[in-house]
């Protein structure tokens, strides 16, 4: 049982009681299990062989619900919020990007490629996957506030329709081609 002494023996000050939540909450593995079901999550929703709208739509409502369910992603926006100059938040909120692009990069590419569609000039994956990224955080931080899940006009929630109208712009679709008639073309996912 935690007591006050016990407590105070481990944490004389604050400091390092911060110190040792910050080291907990922004440790990578949690990320890397998430990440590493996301890549497992996609394979198994491209052998289904749904359109990339359909597969857009699927992705983003599994990775919010996966987000939403984990209590340390809520604890840690907290923290970047609350302590955004702190050094050792400063250091864990980098090595979390540093971990998440490059995958989410490697992952928008392998599904681009199942679906035999390249990047546009100038564009890169690490930008997909950034603004992908940026476009899930902003929709989490909201859906923790709301009762409801935020949807647009059209009943499209609101990270899938931000993600698909992105698309056109960063991924070179065929003119005439929407991302609900694009369909599996390379099945080596």
């Amino acid at each position: 049982m935690l007591t006050v002494n016990i407590y105070r023996g481990r944490w004389e000050h604050k400091n390092k009681y911060t110190e040792d939540l910050i080291a907990y909450l922004f440790r990578l593995g949690p990320q890397e299990r998430r990440l590493d079901a996301m890549e497992v999550f996609a394979a198994d929703e491209l052998m289904k062989e749904p359109s990339l709208g359909q597969l857009v739509r699927q992705f983003t409502s599994a990775l919010r619900a996966a987000i939403l369910g984990d209590p340390l992603s809520g604890l840690q926006y907290v923290l970047q919020t609350a302590l955004p100059q702190h050094p050792r938040v400063r250091e864990f909120a980098k090595a979390h990007y540093e971990l998440l692009f490059p995958r989410w990069a490697v992952i928008c590419d392998r599904i681009a490629t199942a679906y035999a569609l390249g990047l546009r000039p100038g564009v890169t994956w690490l930008d997909v996957a950034l603004l992908f990224n940026m476009i899930i955080e902003g929709c989490v931080v909201r859906a923790r506030v709301e009762t409801v899940q935020p949807t647009l006009s059209t009943g499209e929630s609101l990270e899938a329709g931000a993600i698909i109208a992105l698309l056109p712009s960063l991924l070179d679709i065929p003119p005439g081609k929407s991302v609900d008639s694009l369909y599996i073309v390379d099945h080596s996912f």
